[in-house]
């Protein structure tokens, strides 16, 4: 392939670092690299515009779609590199088929989001986002919430986040259970944790936390009846997709108590404009920033340009 493709990169948090700019520029000097921020109406009209397209080689992109009808109007396209880890919004049934190369690595930014899913694990079952607010408006409130030492924790997903999140849990003296299709023997040993299957671990916890990935199989993975399998009060944790939870079935939860708080790192559609869950009391919601930490957007774009230039400079 050639040594010098024409970049076109849409990764708006990639393009925010001046630093990856810098590093993509310095990779790949001869190379015509061009950035576009696709929510802007001018910028998506030059993506639409046939003669600034046919000629791309390469695609830098984030959580924006990859469809069949962006790729069919590159035809000299070769590689598709993913900025981030999730691939759920790229159709790899298009890109096989016209020979496009999807680059991603997979747990670039684990360990940020097992250390975002933390927080926001003692964030709130402590109470912290309810009394910081509390205390912005001028009311003392002394509820401490809950401890981690002691409770019972299911982790659904022990890949590359959850396999980190468990160890820090379990410092804290919680303790820990996964679901998990495949089962992990040797992590259940070094990490001290034992393997339930999905519905047992649902009526077992006191708090679950979800690490997987969104698919065909885990889309609203959490509706209705699995709710209904839950212990009175149950914790939630969602870092992974927003479409792993039925977002009615939260409103529902919280409503009657069922749940006693969700923390949501993600959601079914971003940004969130479903008032009557971001107003929850007991929600404690960021908007999709787990894996954002300054080191893991670092990576990410490191990994993407590392997966580019491997591609081309063969």
């Amino acid at each position: 392939m050639a040594s010098s493709p024409k970049i076109l990169v849409t990764a708006t948090s990639f393009m925010k670092s001046a630093s990856l700019k810098t590093e993509l520029e310095l990779r790949f000097p001869d190379s015509k690299i061009h950035y576009l921020d696709l929510r802007l109406p001018e910028q998506l009209l030059i993506f639409n515009d046939p003669s600034f397209t046919q000629n791309l080689d390469a695609w830098l992109v984030g959580g924006e779609p990859v469809t069949a009808y962006g790729i069919d109007r590159m035809p000299n396209l070769k590689a598709i590199a993913k900025y981030g880890v999730g691939v759920d919004n790229i159709d790899f049934a298009a890109c096989a088929s016209r020979g496009v190369r999807v680059i991603h690595e997979p747990g670039v930014n684990s360990l940020a989001v097992a250390e975002h899913s933390l927080g926001m694990i003692i964030g709130l079952c402590r109470n912290i986002n309810q009394n910081a607010k509390k205390l912005s408006a001028g009311v003392w409130n002394k509820d401490g919430g809950r401890g981690l030492s002691g409770m019972k924790v299911g982790i659904i997903g022990l890949g590359h986040v959850g396999s980190k999140l468990a160890p820090l849990l379990k410092m804290l003296g919680a303790e820990i259970a996964y679901a998990e299709i495949v089962p992990k023997p040797e992590l259940e040993i070094a990490i001290g944790i034992q393997r339930l299957a999905y519905d047992d671990l649902l009526s077992w916890a006191e708090l679950l936390s979800f690490h997987v990935p969104l698919t065909d199989q885990t889309r609203k993975m959490f509706g209705d009846r699995e709710l209904s399998l839950t212990n009175k009060g149950v914790f939630l944790i969602n870092t992974a997709r927003g479409g792993i939870f039925d977002e009615e079935t939260l409103k529902k939860g919280l409503k009657s108590g069922q749940i006693a708080g969700v923390a949501l790192d993600v959601f079914e559609n971003e940004p969130l404009h479903d008032k009557e869950l971001a107003e929850s009391e007991r929600l404690l919601g960021t908007p999709h920033t787990a894996g954002n930490s300054l080191q893991a957007v670092e990576a990410m774009g490191r990994a993407a340009i590392r997966g580019l230039a491997h591609t081309f400079s063969n």
